[in-house]
C-alpha cells in the first residue's frame, strides 16, 4: 500500500515496477494520494483478494507535471468486486492519463475495470477478459474526456445469467475517440454503450 500523506500532500512521481503481487486477502494493490504515478509491467495475481486487484484512489496530475500511467501489466481478479478500480485519478487535457497494455482477468461481481470521477485518460491496446463469474460489464466508465482505441472486451461467463455491456461511457466523448476495439458479449444483443446502446 502506498500513502500520501493527505489531498495536498501526495507523493510525487512514484515508480513501481517489474513486482509481483500476490497473497494478499483485501487488496492486490491500494495506492492513494499519488501525483503522477507509474505502474507498469506488474503481476497483480489477486485471485483471494476479497475487495479489489489494483485500486488507485485521489490522484493524478497535481504536485508533477507527469500523469498517471497504468501499462503493461497482467491482474487477475477473482472474488472481489472490480480488478482494476480507479477514483478520482484525473489529468488533464494537455498531458492525457495512459492505461494501456494491461491483460486483465477477472471473475468479479461488478466489473473488470471501473472508472469513476476519472477523466482524460487514453485506454488503448488492453485486454479485458470476464472468464466467470456475474458481472455485467468489461469496463465501465463515468468519468469525462476518456479515449477508448484498439482494446478487446470479452465476457465469456459461462454462469452469468444478467446481459450487460463488453464496454459502458456513459460520457460521449465523440464516435472517433471510441475506436477500432474489439467487442464479444454473447449475452445481450449490444455489444456497448456509447452515450447509447449500439
Amino acid at each position: 500500500m502506498f500513502y500520501g500523506a493527505s489531498t495536498t500532500s501526495r507523493g510525487d512521481d512514484n515508480y513501481i515496477r517489474n513486482n509481483n503481487f500476490y497473497g494478499s486477502r483485501s487488496y492486490g494493490a491500494y495506492f492513494i494520494s499519488q501525483s503522477g504515478l507509474r505502474f507498469q509491467n506488474n503481476f497483480v495475481n489477486a485471485k483471494f483478494c476479497t475487495s479489489y486487484g489494483l485500486y488507485m484512489s485521489t490522484g493524478g496530475q497535481y504536485l508533477t507535471s507527469a500523469a498517471t500511467e497504468i501499462s503493461g501489466n497482467k491482474v487477475i481478479n477473482a472474488i472481489g468486486s472490480y480488478a482494476v478500480y480507479l477514483s478520482s485519478i484525473t489529468n488533464s487535457g494537455a498531458t492525457r492519463g495512459l492505461f494501456a497494455n494491461n491483460m486483465i482477468s477477472f471473475e468479479s461481481t461488478s466489473a473488470g475495470v471501473y472508472f469513476t470521477s476519472s477523466d482524460q485518460w487514453d485506454i488503448y491496446h488492453n485486454s479485458i477478459n470476464q472468464y466467470a463469474g456475474a458481472a455485467t460489464y468489461g469496463l465501465y466508465s463515468t468519468s469525462s474526456g476518456n479515449f477508448f482505441k484498439n482494446n478487446v472486451f470479452a465476457m465469456n461467463s459461462p454462469t452469468a445469467s444478467t446481459a450487460g455491456y463488453a464496454l459502458y461511457s456513459s460520457a460521449n466523448v465523440g464516435s472517433g475517440n471510441v475506436d477500432y476495439n474489439v467487442y464479444w458479449n454473447p449475452r445481450s444483443a449490444n455489444a456497448m454503450y456509447h452515450a447509447g446502446a449500439y
